[in-house]
């Protein structure tokens, strides 16, 4: 069930998705992927080194975070700040950082002084080497 903004401020979020030295198709991954769920995007603030995007559902955001790791690779951070309390209970905000890498899926790179071909990025960097495969 996706989160709407009705009776709340408009401006409220749950989370915020950082994305940080991406490329555009990273970007645009990004969008595609909340327009198909339909979370609302409360704000998104331009930074120097990339873009915050504030949504009103954390769940969603914490997808969308891991589905960017898995696809793209690079580095991917959860932190939780309290935000208040509702009836008793304790209730969180989260910020999720992807930091993206200067290398894409079937680059040549250097490794050790030899040249590899980057295979598979995700939580782990698949290399073959060039020369003997």
């Amino acid at each position: 069930m996706v989160r709407t903004l009705a009776g709340k401020h408009p401006l409220y979020y749950e989370a915020i998705l950082q994305l940080r030295d991406v490329l555009p198709a990273v970007e645009q991954f990004v969008f595609e992927s909340l327009r198909k769920t339909g979370v609302p995007i409360t704000r998104i603030k331009k930074i120097k080194k990339g873009i915050d995007i504030y949504l009103a559902d954390k769940k969603i955001a914490q997808s969308v975070g891991k589905q960017l790791q898995e696809r793209f690779g690079g580095e991917y951070k959860v932190s939780m700040s309290i935000f208040g309390k509702k009836d008793g209970k304790t209730l969180y905000r989260i910020t999720i950082l992807f930091r993206g890498l200067p290398f894409q899926k079937g680059q040549q790179v250097l490794y050790k002084g030899e040249s590899y071909i980057i295979l598979m990025l995700g939580k782990d960097i698949l290399l073959q080497q060039e020369g003997t495969g």
